[in-house]
């Protein structure tokens, strides 16, 4: 309790004399233990901030040393403390050098009475940011709703504004369908991770460029975006601009050029930033994979089969070989869903990926096209009968799979149409065509089976 008798903020972190140094680890910015107006504990962020190399030359001094001269005889704690709400002021570096910061008040009792977390973090940029909104705050608020794309506000991992065509790019009708909601409410599943851990958001905040991503509109489809985030200047919020892309292909190149850039920073930066990078090139690689795989079992999604496909086909008009789509659908798989529950569908989904990777050559490609649906590339091959004989493995090894699940009330066939390259088509999109009739002609037959699409007239 403060001399005003206020409180200091309230957090959800207990401090122990054990854990309090890697605690204070996680805060970004700087980050001390406090107590009878000294610094007991200071983070290594922290003392980077103020240009310090060794974090100990700051334990056991006076907070007060490390604000400007002006703050002198000012009690600075105690003010925040009788105030109860953060305060901006100026921190004095290891060079002389001023850093407008941010200082908001812990309460760490565990630790003694009257030992505190301050925290400070540089606002430098927000303040630059929110006196320039503030100069012209009409004319960018008309700005920002007569763009042709998305422009919305978070704070807090919520949506505070949304711009009127950001509301017809998602399918909303009036901004109370989104103001409020979760900032992931706006992005397919597979992106949810990137914008709930904290890093990885800072990471992208502190990134100037554009990036690929997937916006849910409110109708049940999905769109491909471009966008970018521009911190703000209130705490944790930032604006996001998006950009209607659509086609993957434009993702993808978006992807590449980012890569490129990178790969000029990596050239150019300094050693110390090497940390910063690496968790860059995890965000993209994690952006890469959504574009290319399907979520749930990490196999080859249908535009990355059709690239693979078109190649096999390209080689093997070269090679005089052919190429077999198997298009498999599982039987029985609805009832799974219904009896034990989309887990359990889950799980089943992940352990066919596996047999099927395990029937197939590192050189054939097994894909997921949604649902319940899988199509296998099967290249490079002479005879429709290698197709025939790895048809009749799968449905052996979903026997296998039958019988370990068969506790579970498990029970899973398959139905398996055929199509040849170049028997019965000459690109991709007809041979999945073909494969699908004959996958059908199986079901009509009583599903658990395969069939050889005949041959063109």
């Amino acid at each position: 309790m403060s001399k005003s008798g206020q409180k200091p903020r309230k957090s959800g972190a207990r401090f122990t004399e054990q854990s309090v140094h890697e605690i204070l680890e996680f805060f970004p910015g700087l980050a001390c233990c406090y107590r009878d107006y000294r610094i007991l504990t200071m983070n290594s962020s922290g003392a980077d901030l103020l240009g310090y190399p060794d974090r100990a030359e700051l334990e056991g001094r006076l907070f007060d040393d490390l604000l400007a001269p002006e703050y002198a005889g000012m009690s600075l704690i105690e003010q925040i403390l009788e105030d109860g709400m953060p305060c901006l002021a100026m921190l004095r570096q290891a060079d002389g050098s001023r850093l407008r910061v941010e200082i908001k008040l812990q309460s760490a009792r565990e630790l003694g009475p009257g030992t505190l977390i301050v925290r400070a973090e540089d606002v430098s940029h927000r303040i630059s940011l929110a006196t320039d909104i503030h100069g012209s705050e009409y004319r960018f608020r008309a700005l920002v709703d007569n763009a042709m794309d998305l422009i919305c506000s978070c704070s807090a991992g919520k949506i505070t504004f949304v711009n009127r065509s950001g509301l017809v790019l998602i399918g909303a009708k009036e901004p109370a369908d989104v103001i409020g909601h979760p900032l992931t409410s706006l992005f397919h599943r597979d992106y949810h991770q990137v914008f709930t851990d904290p890093d990885a958001l800072r990471e992208l905040l502190d990134d100037d460029a554009l990036f690929p991503a997937r916006f849910a509109r409110h109708d049940g489809t999905f769109i491909d975006v471009q966008i970018s985030l521009t911190p703000a200047h209130e705490g944790e919020s930032f604006m996001l601009e998006a950009r209607d892309i659509t086609a993957h292909r434009t993702a993808v190149m978006a992807l590449h050029h980012m890569n490129q850039e990178l790969d000029q920073r990596v050239r150019t930066r300094t050693q110390e930033l090497t940390d910063e990078i690496t968790r860059r090139e995890e965000t993209e690689e994690q952006l890469r994979q959504a574009a290319l795989h399907d979520g749930l079992t990490g196999l080859p999604n249908r535009k990355l089969l059709m690239e693979r496909l078109e190649h096999a086909i390209h080689r093997a008009h070269r090679d005089r070989n052919k190429v077999a789509v198997i298009f498999i659908d599982l039987d029985g798989f609805k009832n799974v869903n219904d009896t034990q529950g989309h887990d359990a569908g889950d799980t089943v989904l992940k352990d066919i990926s596996s047999q099927l990777l395990n029937q197939v050559r590192e050189t054939d490609t097994v894909a997921r096209l949604g649902g319940d649906e899988f199509i296998i590339a099967y290249t490079d091959i002479q005879a429709p009968e290698e197709a025939t004989l790895l048809s009749q493995r799968i449905l052996d090894a979903f026997k296998e799979l039958q019988h370990m699940s068969a506790g579970k009330e498990t029970y899973i066939s398959a139905s398996i149409g055929i199509a040849l390259y170049p028997d019965h088509g000459d690109d991709a999109a007809n041979l999945i065509m073909v494969a699908d009739e004959s996958m059908y002609d199986v079901k009509k037959r009583g599903k658990n089976g395969f069939v050889l699409a005949p041959p063109k007239d």
